[in-house]
């Protein structure tokens, strides 16, 4: 996250997720990288506590076998509103 000018209410947003099987398993994942995740975007500060995200995420998935690996362009939007803290320090 980078913020855009001096108020800090809008955020640059760059992220990657890479996701790995680690064990192989007879008929079922094998151990290899399964999915990767690249996301960039715009957050905007709505209030203290609730942001609002929005931008382009590219998704590409390792299929098995001879099925081709799958590449998906997906616009997204995320708003993210904190849960009530259930248990105090």
């Amino acid at each position: 996250m980078y913020p855009l000018g001096n108020k800090k209410k809008w955020l640059l947003v760059i992220s990657n997720e890479l996701f790995l099987n680690l064990n192989s398993h007879f008929k079922g994942p094998q151990a290899r990288i399964d999915q990767n995740k690249f996301f960039t975007g715009i957050n905007k500060k709505i209030s203290d506590n609730i942001n609002l995200e929005g931008g382009y995420q590219l998704q590409y998935i390792n299929q098995k076998g001879p099925q081709a690996d799958k590449l998906n362009h997906i616009v997204l939007f995320n708003l993210y509103i904190p849960l009530p803290q259930l248990i105090e320090d």
